[in-house]
């Protein structure tokens, strides 16, 4: 039998990294019945169904209702009801599989454990119970209550890295912070030379759109914005996408108004101690919608202001900026997760940048492994703090 709760999790578990929910759980579910797939769904994007919903309402609502619904005569609603009874009333019995523990509480939609419920299953199977406080151990109790058997830790180490951005947000009220650059060999970002140019190539340049597409935040530097002007937007051709919030961090509220990532208000600029320019300049920024938040040293800490996000309810960010906010962000020990997207040359130019400042110190990880992407290297590490 666990034989079998494993593969169809791991197909739920499948599902669920379809989805890009966050800062919700990235959730999948799999509805089965004389050992067949009835229906399945996952948790598409905050705010949409989550998973348990997506795949019960599909079912109910399923392809006989569709032919009912399109058919040239009239359909009454009494025979749709009727119709949708029967496909409901096949769901009894069945065994549903979720890669975390449904919720019980009302948010943007109501409580899945309720849906569940209602179509009476035999049992449930559960990859993980969920880490927040408002449900945590409350969607089983709910279940079981019902007279429902509920088996938990089916894939729990599969789940739990799946969803490690948002086990560390709820548990901690830290946003989960990835930190990426593209680099060459010798560990140089920039050619030197004046030419505004991608070191990497363009699997590493979708893998950092992908990247871009998951997270809340991207996080940089003023510096990155005088050098580079970016976008920081996604770009994903023929993908549905999302433009995760643009963090600067400005001390001296030095950003030209002519900026890219200004071309919208889904912005937070953080800033020091102002004097009457900037203030000025403040006023007028919060007057087209961004946020600016005002912090009373002149110095930024990175520190602080990551954890600023998460009371923001940003549950994760990732930093794309220079030398000095990546030193900066791995001396105030921030960053769970590096990638390194590494060009299989050296630059020699004494203008070029490196990835971080002279201070940086030794790095020392706990984990990392690399591979190849495109004509590039991916190195993915966790530092050791």
């Amino acid at each position: 039998m666990t034989k079998q709760h494993k593969k169809y999790m791991k197909i739920a578990l499948d599902l669920a990294a379809k989805g890009n929910p966050s800062p919700n759980p990235y959730v999948g579910c799999v509805v089965v019945k004389d050992k067949k797939i009835l229906c399945k769904g996952y948790h598409t994007k905050c705010g949409k169904a989550h998973a348990e919903v997506e795949a019960i309402n599909h079912f109910i609502s399923g392809a006989k209702i569709e032919k009912l619904q399109n058919q040239k005569k009239k359909t009454s609603i009494k025979k749709i009801k009727i119709n949708k009874a029967l496909r409901k009333d096949q769901l009894r019995g069945s065994t549903i599989y979720i890669t975390l523990e449904p919720c019980t509480h009302y948010g943007r939609t109501p409580p899945c454990v309720d849906k569940i419920i209602d179509v009476k299953p035999k049992e449930v199977v559960i990859a993980m119970l969920d880490p927040n406080k408002r449900i945590c151990g409350r969607g089983v109790k709910k279940l079981r209550e019902a007279g429902i058997n509920v088996i938990i830790g089916i894939l729990e180490e599969e789940a739990k890295k799946l969803n490690k951005t948002y086990v560390q947000y709820v548990t901690t009220g830290k946003p989960f912070v990835f930190m990426k650059s593209a680099m060459t060999m010798n560990w140089k970002i920039t050619w030197g030379d004046g030419r505004n140019k991608q070191i990497t190539g363009d699997k590493s340049n979708e893998f950092v759109h992908e990247l871009r597409n998951k997270v809340d935040a991207i996080l940089v530097g003023i510096n990155t914005i005088m050098r580079d002007n970016p976008q920081l937007t996604t770009r994903l051709e023929g993908k549905e996408t999302k433009n995760p919030i643009r963090v600067i961090l400005d001390s001296k509220l030095k950003i030209p108004l002519s900026s890219n990532v200004l071309r919208d208000n889904n912005v937070i600029i953080i800033t020091g101690k102002q004097n009457r320019i900037s203030s000025k300049k403040k006023n007028y920024l919060r007057s087209k919608g961004i946020k600016v938040f005002v912090f009373k040293e002149e110095r930024i800490s990175i520190k602080k202001a990551i954890w600023v996000l998460g009371k923001l309810g940003i549950s994760s960010v990732l930093i794309e900026g220079g030398a000095r906010i990546n030193t900066s962000a791995l001396k105030a020990e921030i960053v769970d997760e590096i990638f390194f997207l590494v060009a299989p040359f050296i630059v020699n130019d004494k203008n070029s940048l490196g990835v971080f400042s002279n201070n940086a110190g030794n790095l020392h990880f706990k984990k990392i492994s690399i591979n190849k992407l495109g004509k590039d290297f991916i190195v993915n590490a966790v530092p050791r703090y």
